[in-house]
């Protein structure tokens, strides 16, 4: 069980592209920052992630939707969206909530990102009707024949393979069964119809016991036939009238700029929000494409500080920090931040490095998709209303279903200067539990660097490969003399001679050696030896301590 957390927690928040015409940003971030460490006198005063997002946009003035920039030319402006994503933790463990936080995270920036591709275009289908009488299918019934086709499905299934297994059925009449012919004909009919009979006393005591079993439960089922088939005679004179509304949608489209400007958590009533405010407009496209390009970006923009003062402003706020962010430096350069964390399950090394992978795979992908996505989100609603006359007076029955389907793809995107700027393990504050918090960091400037090191490091490898050639040529060329002299002729015929030679006066290298004997015998002192003339034993131990490995030289961190 979670203990309940009197905290709502609202994260860093970046530079609004047209700031300077609302209110001070760093008021709003002062103003939430006090709502996120308040220490409430009961759970309602604890606002909840959606209501701490509207309470951002009240602030700055803004609404879900276009917001058109005051002063600005050609309809310039920006289109915001909220999404909220949310789930019950009365049964969830903290370790359990730490990891479904990213998912969450990723559920509410989909629903925002939904809401701005509809915005621009939607295919969108729509029916309502109103029907006078109906066939006597409420929405009671639907549910109920629905279930009793279901039963008849399995039931038949479950004959036919126990006759099957029983060797009572010809592979001619297997087959699916028609629900219509169980329906107008009977069960019984059907089946002898079929030719689904067989002799039980031919069949073993277990086989014919299964095949009896089956058939009664398929037969049991001819009183709900009959039951519905008499429901639907008696409706036709009572029901009044049959409404049904049904809207579906589509909206597809490729989203390059779409970013992250603030994002909200809190943990009220056993209820865990994520609530991401997101921005798109065609200048963010216009940036992301730059940026991609490594072109600088011309913009009247400019922030207040630096990207490291930024970043290290920022390091207390990380252990609640999560998905994208962006950040406008003095310069006007553009920062697109990519914010990973993953629990540490465990003290293992291993744990470390499965926490770290997480948590950077997520960062990247946060970049990734604020360059570049495909995003897709389909809507289906339906909603039934029967009115019937009863005994009882007027009787009305609505049923409603909706389904949705939402997705963000990017395949093979190419990204040049992505580099890490933060990590470190950290405390969750709504579980107090241990995470690793993983930042990296994308601008122009970062892809230019990135992109001159990898023409510098393939010029490099050029020259190496060329060189180590030249090397190979070489080492070929000397292999190639000591071949030639292994072969000669003249070589062989000295050595034939001074081996005669040798042979009759005596070897000087057999000299030689005699007389190197003679010196190592004067006496040469060696290493101690235990009594088993080994040297002595050292027990190993663990020691505690630390050291820098050898061979760095300050000249290393010069730059």
């Amino acid at each position: 069980m979670i203990k309940k957390l009197t905290l709502a927690v609202m994260l860093s928040l970046p530079l609004i592209a047209f700031s300077a015409e609302f209110p001070s940003v760093e008021n709003v971030v002062e103003n939430s920052q006090k709502i996120s460490v308040q220490k409430a006198q009961n759970q309602d005063q604890v606002k909840s992630a959606e209501e701490l997002a509207t309470d951002l946009l009240d602030e700055m003035d803004l609404m879900p939707g276009w917001n058109e920039k005051e002063g600005g030319e050609n309809g310039e402006g920006m289109m915001i969206a909220v999404g909220v994503a949310k789930v019950n933790t009365k049964s969830l463990a903290p370790e359990k909530l730490v990891l479904i936080r990213p998912l969450k995270y990723t559920e509410a920036s989909l629903y925002a990102k939904a809401d701005i591709i509809k915005a621009i275009r939607v295919n969108l289908s729509a029916e309502n009707r109103v029907m006078l009488p109906e066939t006597g299918m409420s929405t009671e019934f639907d549910r109920r024949r629905d279930e009793l086709n279901r039963l008849l499905a399995q039931k038949t299934k479950e004959l036919q393979e126990s006759m099957k297994e029983a060797g009572a059925m010809k592979e001619d009449t297997v087959g699916d069964v028609s629900k219509s012919d169980l329906y107008r004909e009977g069960i019984a009919a059907v089946l002898n119809k079929l030719g689904w009979t067989v002799e039980i006393d031919k069949l073993k005591q277990a086989q014919a016991e299964k095949v009896r079993q089956k058939k009664a439960e398929l037969l049991e089922l001819q009183a709900q036939i009959d039951a519905l088939k008499k429901e639907i005679e008696d409706n036709k004179a009572q029901l009044s009238k049959t409404s049904t509304s049904e809207v579906e949608t589509l909206a597809s489209m490729p989203l390059s700029g779409a970013m992250a400007l603030a994002q909200f958590e809190s943990l009220k009533n056993d209820e865990y929000q994520v609530a991401v405010v997101v921005g798109w407009s065609p200048e963010h496209a216009k940036y992301i494409t730059d940026t991609f390009a490594g072109k600088p970006i011309n913009t009247t923009l400019h922030g207040t500080q630096t990207f490291k003062e930024y970043l290290n402003a920022q390091k207390p706020a990380m252990a609640s920090s999560i998905g994208g962010r962006k950040f406008i430096d003095k310069n006007g350069v553009i920062h697109i931040l990519g914010i990973g964390a993953s629990p540490i399950i465990g003290s293992s090394s291993a744990a470390r490095d499965a926490a770290k992978i997480s948590a950077e795979a997520q960062a990247q992908s946060q970049v990734a998709y604020a360059l570049y996505g495909d995003v897709k989100a389909w809507t289906h609603f339906k909603q039934k209303a029967v009115e019937a006359k009863t005994g009882q007076g007027d009787k009305t029955d609505i049923v409603q279903s909706a389904a949705q389907d939402l997705s963000e793809s990017v395949k093979n995107l190419q990204i040049q200067g992505l580099q890490k700027r933060f990590e470190r393990v950290l405390t969750y504050p709504l579980t107090n539990r241990k995470i690793l918090v993983n930042v990296v960091e994308y601008s122009y400037k970062n892809a230019n660097l990135a992109r001159n090191a990898e023409s510098d490091s393939y010029h490099a490898a050029a020259q190496m490969e060329s060189q180590n050639k030249a090397y190979q040529g070489e080492k070929a060329g000397k292999e190639a003399v000591v071949k030639a002299a292994q072969n000669s002729r003249t070589s062989y015929q000295a050595g034939y001679s001074s081996g005669m030679l040798g042979a009759q006066n005596g070897s000087p290298a057999r000299q030689s050696a005699q007389a190197s004997q003679s010196n190592n015998q004067s006496g040469v002192q060696g290493s101690p030896v235990n009594s088993s003339g080994s040297a002595p034993d050292v027990k190993p131990e663990l020691r505690e301590g630390s050291f820098m490995g050898g061979g760095v030289d300050k000249s290393a961190l010069m730059f």
